[in-house]
């Protein structure tokens, strides 16, 4: 299988995603303050920010690179259960 994108490349755009789930989500987490519940719903709905915005502006290629990262490299698939809040779908 030849990979499109770089690790790095995928790194960044996944950072780039979640950048943009805590912006959508950038008040809730102020309102939450330090209320433990509220910020466990504001980080419940930024993970799903996350992921509508995977559904939304990767291409199958991206997808493709970020299964073959999520498979072999162990602080890639960290980082992605962090922000998605549960491991990749589609990866076997």
């Amino acid at each position: 299988m030849v990979i499109g994108y770089s690790k790095e490349q995928c790194w960044d755009l996944m950072e780039d995603l979640n950048d943009q789930a805590h912006e959508e989500t950038f008040q809730m987490w102020i309102d939450a303050g330090e209320d433990e519940e509220l910020r466990e719903s504001a980080g419940e709905s930024q993970q799903s920010v996350f992921l509508d915005l995977i559904e939304e502006e990767v291409s199958d290629e991206q997808w493709q690179a970020f299964q073959h990262y999520y498979k072999t490299d162990e602080d890639f698939k960290i980082q992605y259960e962090g922000y998605a809040g549960r491991p990749m779908w589609e990866v076997q």
